[in-house]
C-alpha cells in the first residue's frame, strides 16, 4: 500500500522505457524524526510504507499522511534496537543524480572514498548547513545510500543532489571544463585554506577517514590546501574537516559582497 497526501493527485502511469534511473535497489527504511520528515516535505520520493507510534503521529498528519500506529516495544523488536524516536518511512529510492546535474551550482563537495556511512551523512549535513550544491562520491569504495546516512544526514539526504560517479577523475576533469577551482584538503599542502581565494566556482576534494586524498586524485586537483592543526592531533574528522572547509568558502564569499 502506497501513503500518499490526501490532497495529492495520482500521478499518470510513466512510459517504464523513459523513467527515470534510481540508486539502490528497491525501496529502504529510514528511521527517526529528521529523516523521514525530510521525505515527507520534499516529496522527492514515494512513501511505500509509513509506522509511527501514537505521539508521532500528530506532527505526520500535517503533511497529509495517516501512518500505521506500533507500541514502542513493536518498533524496538522491528528495527532490532535502532534508535527510531517512534517514527519509520520504507520509501522509493531517490532519483540518480549525475555530474551534469550540478554544474550549475557554486560551491560542491568531493569526497574520495569516505566509506564510513556515519561520516557521509554528517558531511551531507555541514554542506546543507553551508548552502554547498552537491556531493560527489565514487560508485565503488565508498558509502553507499543507507538509514544510517540518512539518519546521520539529518534530512539533508533529501535536500543536498548526492552524486555517485563511476569514475572521480573524470568528474573533477568535467567540474573544470565547468569553470570549477578544485582545491583538494591535504596535510602535505604548504598553505592553509584561507589563503586561497574561495569566492569563484569551487569545488572541494576530501579524502578518506584512512589514506586522504588518492595520488592521482590530487595530482587532478587544480590546487592543495592545508587546515592548519595548533594541537597534538594529527588530523581532523572527514566530516569535521568539510565543515571547517565548507565554513571557510562561506565567510570569504560573504566578506567579498561588503
Amino acid at each position: 500500500m502506497s501513503f500518499r497526501p490526501k490532497h495529492e493527485r495520482k500521478a499518470k502511469p510513466q512510459d517504464k522505457r523513459n523513467a527515470p534511473k534510481k540508486q539502490g535497489e528497491g525501496s529502504s527504511w529510514l528511521i527517526g524524526r529528521h529523516a523521514v520528515e525530510a521525505v515527507l516535505a520534499k516529496g522527492k520520493r514515494d512513501v511505500i510504507e509509513l509506522l509511527s507510534t501514537d505521539q508521532q503521529e500528530g506532527w505526520i498528519k500535517q503533511y497529509g499522511y495517516r501512518p500505521a500506529i506500533l507500541k514502542k516495544q513493536e518498533f524496538d523488536n522491528k528495527f532490532e534496537g535502532r534508535p527510531h524516536q517512534g517514527v519509520a518511512a520504507r520509501v522509493a529510492p531517490l532519483p540518480e543524480m549525475f555530474v551534469e546535474d550540478v554544474l550549475e551550482s557554486d560551491v560542491l563537495l568531493i569526497l574520495d572514498q569516505v566509506t564510513d556511512p556515519h561520516n557521509l551523512g554528517a558531511c551531507l549535513r555541514s554542506a546543507d548547513a553551508f548552502g554547498c550544491g552537491g556531493v560527489l562520491v565514487p560508485s565503488y569504495n565508498s558509502a553507499g545510500i543507507s538509514d544510517v546516512v540518512a539518519k546521520a544526514a539529518s534530512g539533508a539526504l533529501e535536500t543536498v543532489p548526492l552524486v555517485q560517479a563511476g569514475n572521480m577523475n573524470r568528474a573533477i576533469e568535467k567540474l573544470q571544463k565547468a569553470g570549477f577551482w578544485v582545491i583538494g584538503l591535504a596535510g602535505e599542502a604548504t598553505e592553509p585554506l584561507s589563503a586561497k581565494r574561495l569566492t569563484g566556482k569551487i569545488a572541494l576534494v576530501m579524502g578518506s577517514e584512512g589514506e586522504g586524498i588518492r595520488d592521482l586524485v590530487a595530482k587532478n586537483c587544480d590546487d592543495l590546501a592545508k587546515i592548519p592543526m595548533s594541537g597534538s592531533v594529527e588530523s581532523l574528522n572527514v566530516s569535521v574537516s568539510s565543515g571547517v572547509a565548507l565554513y571557510e568558502v562561506q565567510r570569504q564569499r560573504k566578506f567579498s559582497k561588503k
